[in-house]
């Protein structure tokens, strides 16, 4: 028998994996980005904006679907 997660499951996993790239994963590009070591320039380049890029993006999706949410509209392909 397969156990299927139910589309609200599925959704509130989704909003814990974005609260989690913009407390967590961006600010760990950044900070690697930004005390990079052993990385080259480019390397540091890439991973701080890559970083800037995460949070970004993944919390405008987050605040999207809160704001969907409030109006009690069904959110598709979250």
């Amino acid at each position: 028998m397969t156990n299927l997660a139910s589309g609200a499951e599925l959704h509130a996993k989704s909003q814990q994996v974005r609260v989690a790239d913009v407390l967590i994963l961006g600010p760990a590009m950044l900070f690697l980005g930004w005390r990079g070591g052993q990385l080259s320039g480019l390397e540091r380049l890439f991973l701080a904006g890559t970083g800037a890029a995460t949070i970004v993006y993944n919390y405008q999706n987050w605040k999207r679907t809160k704001e969907v949410e409030g109006y009690g509209v069904p959110v598709a392909g979250n």
